[in-house]
């Protein structure tokens, strides 16, 4: 085995194996300075967290999808893309078995019927003309029949001719019943004058001036005169009980009348109500209305007699006011309690991209306090957060982007910083706080 040849002497083995002090001494010190200097870096370095979700791009009032309530052919499309409207325009019509114009036309008539004009109403001709409306037809049917019924009754005025009759019954039973007190009147002045001949006959006949004969008949013309007096007063309180029954009938009548009319208005006013319900329920299945003001903005291009599904959308309409941009944006359940509001966000929207367009900057301005249910069982709840932009749509490479509504993007949330110190101290307090 070769041996290796020392070609040093040995005071340069002395010098050469021994290390300085000195070098020992500042090489601790160095170690000590970098260890305190990463010490007093990681209680200074600071940054946040970033919990991301995703977002869409809206306005506080933001467009409305106008959904079909039901399935079939589209009847009638009133509208282009691109139009403004009202709200409360009737945009589309839904193929049903009743003809949509004879449906408004009703409603729009049976509306006006109320209870100050439904004496006059029962007498206009579209009562009575005839509707193709499908299956609200029986409805219609009972409504114009009971208005039918409600106009010959005020056309007959059966009661009002009886009161008639009566009232003209009770004049003339009120004239015939002065006349009689006039009678009575002389009836009772010549009963005086039979009273006063039969006081003076009496006298007579006592002192034996007249036959007894003469006298008795003098008594017998008192007792005639008094017996027809009563008579007559008895004649004179019939008549007044037949005028006062005669009253009593018309007050009866009255009130007969009054219920008999409230009966029937009733049954116009319940038939009008199930009508009108009837007419609301189809005009939210079948009418495509838009529900703002606004701009239309086709889903996709629709012609007249192709099929639309329950739920679909049909149009969405677009409102015109320019209305503050804001971003909604659903945040899973992890990371969530560190999120407040006034925190930054940073938005990547997926139609522009963010490395030649730059990213909209925007602030957490409110947090749902409950998370919205899963739509599915793998999927867990979110919650839903608002983000304000106050640049608007200015990125932050000073590009001012066109607003698409419901463009979809990812928020980067900008969370409160902590220093890498307390992010390497909080797992070994965790431990030491669960007692492990």
């Amino acid at each position: 085995m070769p041996h290796d040849t020392n070609f040093h002497s040995e005071e340069a083995q002395e010098i050469l194996g021994k290390i300085p002090s000195w070098i020992i001494r500042w090489g601790i010190t160095l170690i000590f300075l970098i260890f305190l200097a990463i010490i007093i870096g990681c209680c200074f370095i600071k940054y946040p967290e970033r919990v991301n979700g995703t977002v869409t791009i809206t306005t506080v009032c933001s467009p409305i999808d106008v959904v079909s309530k039901s399935s079939g052919n589209i009847e009638r499309i009133f509208v282009n893309n691109g139009d403004s409207i009202k709200s409360n325009v009737i945009l589309g019509v839904i193929h049903s078995n009743a003809n949509y114009r004879d449906i408004l036309a009703v409603e729009r008539d049976v509306m006006q019927v109320n209870d100050s004009v439904l004496k006059f109403a029962v007498f206009d001709n579209w009562i009575y003309k005839l509707y193709d409306l499908g299956d609200l037809q029986s409805e219609w049917t009972s409504f114009s029949s009971a208005c039918l019924k409600y106009r010959d009754y005020i056309k007959r005025a059966v009661i009002e001719q009886k009161k008639g009759l009566l009232k003209e019954q009770i004049g003339k039973q009120t004239e015939y019943y002065s006349q009689m007190k006039d009678q009575a009147d002389i009836l009772r002045n010549d009963l005086k004058y039979e009273e006063k001949d039969y006081r003076r006959d009496s006298s007579l006949f006592i002192h034996k001036a007249i036959s007894e004969t003469e006298y008795e008949e003098s008594a017998r013309k008192l007792l005639q005169t008094r017996n027809n007096v009563v008579s007559f007063e008895a004649q004179m309180t019939s008549t007044e009980l037949s005028i006062l029954q005669n009253r009593q009938q018309i007050i009866e009548l009255s009130i007969q009348q009054d219920d008999e009319v409230l009966e029937m208005e009733q049954n116009i006013n319940n038939s009008k109500e199930k009508l009108l319900a009837l007419i609301k329920n189809w005009k939210l299945s079948n009418l495509l209305v838009s529900p703002i003001d606004g701009t239309i903005s086709f889903v996709r291009k629709w012609d007249e007699g192709q099929f639309i599904n329950t739920g679909e959308a049909f149009l969405t309409v677009v409102p015109k006011k320019d209305y503050k941009v804001i971003g909604i944006v659903k945040i899973p359940q992890e990371n969530f309690g560190k999120i407040e509001k006034g925190q930054k966000v940073n938005v990547r929207l997926n139609g522009y991209p963010y490395m030649e367009y730059g990213l909209l900057i925007g602030v957490i301005g409110y947090l749902s306090s409950v998370p919205e249910e899963a739509t599915d069982q793998q999927s867990s709840p979110q919650y839903t957060a608002e983000i304000v932009f106050p640049n608007g749509m200015k990125t932050s490479y000073r590009k001012e982007l066109r607003l698409i509504q419901k463009m979809n993007g990812t928020a980067e949330i900008i969370t409160e910083e902590r220093s890498l110190m307390m992010r390497l101290i909080d797992p070994i307090i965790a431990l030491l706080k669960s007692g492990i």
